[in-house]
């Protein structure tokens, strides 16, 4: 795992906050009340897996190794509904965020995801 960090960030994949937003909206509406740590998880098994059958990451964020496992480092700053996070989407945030348990307050736009996304994407949450 620690490898597969390594190569996704050297890659240098460019980064979309508002395809990551989509993504978290997707996972909370598949699982409902999901957690930051979940949701992180399960977003780091979609991105392993897409990167493996398709060559690129869903969302192409950078990889922190914490504690419990690796972070997508600004989905989780999305999450933690932090300044710069934010303003960069220009909207405000679509879900409530109580005691780090992630509410949706609308679909996720599947314009947003590709048919490959979204088979990465459940492809994790069975897991």
């Amino acid at each position: 795992m620690r490898c597969f960090v390594k190569c996704l960030n050297e890659l240098n994949f460019s980064l979309t906050q508002k395809k990551a937003l989509e993504v978290i909206l997707w996972l909370a509406t598949k699982k409902p009340n999901i957690g930051y740590h979940a949701l992180l998880k399960t977003l780091f098994f979609a991105e392993e897996y897409h990167l493996n059958h398709y060559g690129r990451p869903i969302v192409g964020d950078v990889y922190l190794a914490m504690a419990y496992g690796p972070v997508a480092s600004t989905t989780y700053d999305i999450l933690k509904q932090e300044a710069l996070a934010i303003e960069l989407l220009d909207d405000d945030l679509p879900f409530d965020n109580v005691d780090k348990k992630i509410t949706p307050l609308r679909k996720p736009d599947l314009r947003q995801l590709s048919p490959s996304d979204i088979e990465a994407l459940e492809y994790a949450v069975k897991d």
